[in-house]
C-alpha cells in the first residue's frame, strides 16, 4: 500500500499561543509529495532514518521524553553519530552513507510556521510525522447501484 508521509510541527509563542503548520512532506532526496510504498525496503529504510532523525534532533532520549525546548536543536554532527549506531537502523541495513545523506538532505526547518510576533520567544517546539493512504477509494452511486443488481441490469 502507498502513503503520503504527513507531518504537524510547530511551537508555542508567548503562554500558550501556538503557531503550527501540518501537511505532506517532500521527499528528502527526490522532491515532490513524498508517498511511500508498505513494499520497498528502500522507502521503509528512508522513512525510518527521518524519524529516529527527528526523534534526535529535539534531544529525546530512549529512557526519557524529555526534549529540548528552549530554541536549540541537538546538532546534526550529533544526530548522525547516534543514527549510525541506532540498532534498529542497523537491522533494516541502513548503511552510514544513506543515514548521512537523508539527514543532510532532509530540512525540518522549512517546514516551521513563521512567528506570529516581532516580540514572540518560540520555544516548545515539535515536529510529529505520520503517514495516510495515498488511495481513498471512491464510488460513483450509479457504479454501486450496478454492481448491487448485477445480475438484472
Amino acid at each position: 500500500m502507498k502513503f503520503y508521509v504527513t507531518y504537524d510541527c510547530g511551537f508555542d509563542e508567548n503562554d500558550g499561543d501556538e503557531c503550527k503548520e501540518n501537511g505532506t512532506l517532500y521527499h528528502p532526496l527526490k522532491g515532490g509529495d513524498w508517498i511511500v510504498d508498505d513494499t520497498s525496503k528502500d522507502d521503509m529504510k528512508l522513512l525510518a532514518i527521518i524519524s529516529h532523525y527527528l526523534d534526535a534532533k529535539f534531544g529525546y532520549d530512549d529512557d526519557e521524553e524529555t526534549s529540548n525546548d528552549d530554541g536549540e536543536f541537538v546538532s546534526d554532527e550529533e544526530v548522525i553519530d547516534k543514527l549510525l549506531k541506532d540498532e534498529l537502523l542497523k537491522k533494516i541495513g541502513c548503511t552510514d552513507d544513506e543515514i548521512k545523506k537523508a539527514v543532510e538532505e532532509f530540512d525540518m526547518h522549512y517546514y516551521f510556521p513563521s512567528v506570529h510576533s516581532s516580540m514572540a520567544e518560540p520555544h516548545d517546539y515539535w515536529f510529529n510525522i505520520g503517514i495516510k493512504p495515498v488511495s481513498s477509494e471512491r464510488y460513483s452511486i450509479d457504479g454501486i447501484i450496478k454492481k448491487a443488481f448485477k445480475g438484472n441490469l
